[in-house]
């Protein structure tokens, strides 16, 4: 999350965190790029990692159907 952070104040062209929290303070939008900014980057993890799994299971099912693994 750090880096998001960080992300953002660097778009922003701040380098310190009080100033980037006084920015926070005074423009109500900033607080919804950075929100969203973090939002969208976990989102995009946990639907990688669903995604994932979805295919290690199909995998895991396939070897049961063949019996290549024991139920």
């Amino acid at each position: 999350m750090g880096r998001r952070i960080h992300k953002r104040m660097a778009e922003a062209d701040i380098s310190s965190y009080a100033d980037y929290r006084d920015l926070l303070e005074i423009n109500s939008g900033e607080f919804g790029v950075l929100f969203n900014t973090i939002l969208i980057n976990r989102t995009s993890m946990v639907q990688q990692a669903a995604g994932m799994l979805s295919v290690h299971l199909a995998g895991v099912a396939r070897d049961m159907v063949e019996g290549r693994l024991d139920p």
